[in-house]
């Protein structure tokens, strides 16, 4: 299966700081603080799905891998950064190979600004539109907004869903 995919969504986590009303983990996530897929298994994963690529001659296709959570940012940095190294590593012999994260952008570091703006990746800012009863009351408009600003500032590429 990984042969076709041009996009792999890898689930990093499922621990996450928001409780969001809709979230189908929400009864769950007490269970899940602070475990992540640990280095060797993502290693694994994208080595497997490389590896079907590159035997069937599709190298010259596009790999899309979405560090997906759960809240991605809530790995220790230290970890989350060995992994995406590693990625970038994995270029140099697959060059198509483009990455991003799916992210609530409470977490970020200036670290992690600065490491991501100079890798010009994207992040994908989840929200539910402003005002929204769904997302969790202390992530208002106004921090929303202040985010957006912060990662603007930062230079980090980002886009939105809501």
């Amino acid at each position: 299966m990984l042969r076709f995919t041009d996009n792999l969504i890898i689930q990093m986590t499922r621990d996450c700081n928001l409780r969001c009303k809709y979230c189908y983990e929400g009864h769950n996530l007490q269970k899940w603080n602070h475990t992540h897929i640990d280095h060797e298994t993502f290693k694994q994963i994208l080595d497997t799905a490389i590896y079907y690529r590159m035997i069937l001659g599709r190298i010259e296709n596009h790999l899309d891998v979405h560090f997906h959570g759960g809240e991605v940012t809530l790995i220790p940095w230290e970890e989350l950064k060995k992994d995406i190294e590693y990625l970038l590593l994995r270029k140099t012999v697959f060059p198509n190979l483009t990455w991003c994260i799916q992210s609530n952008g409470t977490n970020i570091t200036d670290d992690m600004a600065k490491f991501f703006s100079q890798r010009n990746e994207t992040f994908g800012l989840s929200f539910d539109g402003f005002g929204s009863t769904a997302r969790m009351s202390q992530l208002s408009s106004e921090t929303f907004v202040d985010r957006l600003k912060y990662f603007n500032d930062k230079k980090i590429t980002f886009g939105t869903s809501g």
